[in-house]
């Protein structure tokens, strides 16, 4: 940034707004290995700051994993905005019924790929506790056994706006049964999954509040 003819100011001499601006942008393990031994004013940052975290992980080896989980996750978990996981190994590590008891009190969007459906099903517990998850998309790796019981434990997900979900079931479940008194406040809802056609006008009845819909069932 030129200052004058001869001078220019320093990144580390940005105000903290400018700064909190370009880092709105960047994954926040890149902003910690750049910055987080560049001087006292970014280890601050990292430490004390209320700066919403963005995270998105999609391979790591179980040592660069280890560090990133205690380092980061763990000492900022009550300021993750956003999860984006796409590896079998780093889901495995984060929501394990050993690691399950994360505090993600900030999550807003939760993303998903590869994800074991005996983790969704356990994750789904989770995530009735997080009281600003407005976004979740979902791609399981494997056969759902009921899929008809992840519906409606999505659809109780009371912060939930969009939710994108991507599942596998090779066999005919039972008919969906048709809300009594449930409503889900899901406006966007997007499915790629097997056997829903049948179904379809029973799961429109979950989400009265529907302004987009998109169906893929091959």
């Amino acid at each position: 940034m030129v200052k004058g003819r001869n001078s220019t100011a320093r990144f580390e001499d940005l105000s903290k707004e400018i700064i909190y601006e370009i880092f709105e942008f960047l994954d926040f393990f890149h902003l910690y290995e750049i910055f987080s031994n560049l001087n006292i004013r970014f280890q601050n940052f990292f430490i004390y700051s209320n700066f919403p975290i963005k995270i998105k992980l999609l391979s790591a080896s179980k040592s660069t994993f280890q560090r990133y989980y205690t380092q980061i996750i763990i000492p900022n978990q009550h300021r993750i905005k956003s999860l984006y996981l796409s590896n079998p190994f780093i889901i495995d590590g984060i929501f394990s019924s050993t690691r399950i008891e994360l505090k993600l009190i900030k999550l807003e969007t939760l993303i998903l790929n590869k994800i074991s459906s005996i983790y969704f099903e356990n994750l789904l517990k989770y995530l009735f506790i997080l009281p600003y998850l407005s976004s979740l998309i979902i791609n399981c790796e494997d056969e759902i056994q009921n899929k008809n019981k992840l519906y409606k434990q999505v659809f109780r997900l009371r912060p939930l706006k969009y939710c994108k979900l991507s599942l596998d079931d090779s066999n005919q479940p039972e008919q969906l049964p048709i809300a009594m008194k449930e409503s889900s406040p899901i406006e966007y809802f997007i499915l790629n999954s097997t056997h829903v056609l049948n179904d379809l006008n029973n799961l429109l009845s979950y989400i009265p509040h529907l302004k987009h819909l998109s169906i893929d069932s091959p």
